[in-house]
């Protein structure tokens, strides 16, 4: 009886995977249509934007809109460099094919294990390294079937643009791993960092957001779907 219990509890978080993984997949390929309507730097400032705010609404009518959440200045930290590593992405994938940036971005996987120990003095266990290595071979041939000519034409400028923001995540992963475990108000801090990663996306979104009147539905269809997914 326990068993069948535990089964039937698994099934919801299998669903929520498979829709997680579906919306990161897809993500990609939104984000590169999109670019067809509009500049990297209001792709990205608007989708930050409609995300803050719509977290920012959840956050109002629950009651969790406040900054009496501790651990602030990671939680600004984390902002800044999510935002920052969304705008190389999308400056990057200007440049990239979906399925390379997609790569790219999933080398984040490599960086933290490599960071892991310097930043939190984590040691890799040799199950671990075979646990990264088995992934990293995962996301290789699930982005290209291994059919490596489906990456090129290769933008040494694009290219290194994603990779840089698969670090930037990287850090971030490292350094969110103690605000989920510390934070004592989850909801208010995620608002919070997620208002933060507007931050660094204002300067450069200033001198190309004046034209959103003008933007077709195509591009604020995509706007709203990158909202809810990961990519």
């Amino acid at each position: 009886m326990q068993a069948t219990v535990s089964a039937d509890a698994k099934k919801p978080a299998v669903v929520f995977t498979i829709i997680a993984g579906f919306l990161w997949g897809t993500s990609f390929p939104a984000i590169k249509i999109g670019l067809r309507y509009m500049d990297a730097y209001t792709f990205v400032f608007l989708r930050f934007t409609v995300a803050s705010l719509t977290l920012l609404s959840a956050a109002l009518l629950t009651g969790n809109a406040g900054f009496s959440f501790n651990m602030k200045r990671l939680t600004l930290f984390l902002g800044v460099v999510n935002g920052l590593a969304y705008l190389l992405q999308y400056v990057g994938m200007v440049y990239t094919l979906a399925a390379a940036s997609s790569l790219y971005v999933n080398l984040r996987v490599v960086w933290v294990a490599l960071l892991s120990p310097i930043a939190l003095k984590e040691h890799i266990s040799a199950r671990k390294a075979v646990g990264v290595l088995v992934s990293l071979l995962g996301v290789v041939l699930m982005t290209t079937n291994l059919d490596f000519a489906s990456l090129a034409p290769v933008n040494v400028t694009g290219s290194f643009l994603v990779v840089c923001a698969g670090i930037l995540w990287a850090f971030f992963i490292i350094y969110n791993k103690p605000l989920v475990e510390e934070s004592s108000n989850l909801i208010q801090s995620m608002t919070w960092l997620l208002l933060f990663t507007l931050l660094p996306l204002l300067p450069a979104a200033a001198f190309s957001v004046g034209n959103l009147a003008a933007l077709p539905w195509n591009a604020w269809v995509a706007v709203v779907y990158t909202v809810f997914s990961a990519g």
